[in-house]
């Protein structure tokens, strides 16, 4: 993140939360490479929706903006104006909201149990740095490979910290 790591991320800090995680899935603007993960090919109106005043939204990957969008644009991610930065990605189970839902009258996924929206959310994603975030970017040779390797039968998990953090906690 551009202000570090942190062992308990805060909005709007811009740490990366350090820590052991799962991935939760696999996404990108690339074609999938038969990832394990199960994974989303990104489409021009993609975005993922961080605006603490809509938590039932928060921490999505919505399919794009319906007329009727209970969250702020200006607390939107659109990955395609981001061009190389989501070739691939994978969200990581950090703050995950569940018993998401597709809304068809509001036409947005919904979650009964919303993420804690004080908490951000942690992201991997290929090409440059996305300003305001605490997520990991890394080549996109790198996170093609990681995303093949990685098996949640295997229980997959990537390790975020410094080398104080690794060697004191692991």
């Amino acid at each position: 993140g551009s202000s570090g790591m942190s062992a308990t991320a805060r909005r709007p800090a811009g740490t990366t939360p350090a820590g052991s995680y799962q991935i939760a899935s696999a996404f990108g603007m690339l074609p999938d490479q038969k990832a394990a993960l199960g994974y989303r090919l990104l489409g021009e109106t993609d975005r993922w929706v961080q605006d603490p005043r809509s938590s039932r939204t928060y921490n999505l990957l919505q399919p794009g903006r319906p007329r009727i969008a209970t969250w702020r644009r200006t607390r939107e991610t659109l990955f395609a104006d981001y061009p190389g930065s989501f070739e691939r990605g994978l969200v990581l189970a950090f703050n995950r909201p569940s018993k998401v839902y597709w809304a068809p009258k509001r036409k947005q996924l919904i979650a009964r149990v919303p993420a804690d929206v004080r908490r951000g959310s942690l992201l991997v994603h290929t090409g440059r740095r996305v300003g305001r975030q605490g997520w990991v970017s890394m080549p996109t040779r790198d996170l093609s490979w990681l995303t093949r390797w990685a098996d949640p039968a295997r229980g997959t998990r990537i390790v975020i910290g410094t080398p104080k953090y690794l060697r004191d906690t692991l």
